[in-house]
């Protein structure tokens, strides 16, 4: 399967918008050019994403605006929900291990009562494209 070869950018804050019509790269070739996608469906937050090379989709671990935490997929095309089912970890590192055909998400910090400081988590969970299944919580912290 070939790889997409393109960097995706999802969402973000624009606090300065520049526009260089012709920028060069240190071999003197131009610089590749963002598309803007329309996809029909989009993910309704934000989180950390990977890249699953033998799927060929991008996997991203979202928290919705309401707080529910989705796996979403980027298949080149469209946003494809997965499951509201799996860790319960914000702002964790994703990673895709080759090896292993895993989707591997590690750390974050832990749901809390209000006005407490949230626990780090030293949790590993792994995504195999359809579940999340929990590996160890013996990470380091």
């Amino acid at each position: 399967m070939r790889s997409m070869r393109r960097n995706i950018l999802y969402g973000c804050c624009i606090m300065l918008s520049l526009f260089v019509p012709s920028i060069q790269n240190a071999h003197g070739q131009a610089c590749p050019q963002w598309t803007q996608q329309s996809p029909s469906s989009l993910p309704d937050g934000f989180g950390p994403m990977a890249y699953d090379s033998l799927r060929n989709v991008v996997v991203m671990f979202a928290m919705s605006s309401l707080g529910v935490l989705e796996t979403w997929e980027w298949n080149g095309a469209q946003w494809v929900f997965r499951t509201s089912v799996g860790p319960s970890a914000r702002n964790a590192a994703l990673a895709f291990d080759s090896n292993r055909g895993m989707v591997v998400l590690f750390g974050g910090l832990l749901p809390n009562g209000l006005g407490q400081p949230p626990p780090l988590s030293s949790e590993t969970w792994e995504w195999d494209g359809s579940d999340w299944t929990f590996r160890t919580d013996e990470g380091p912290l």
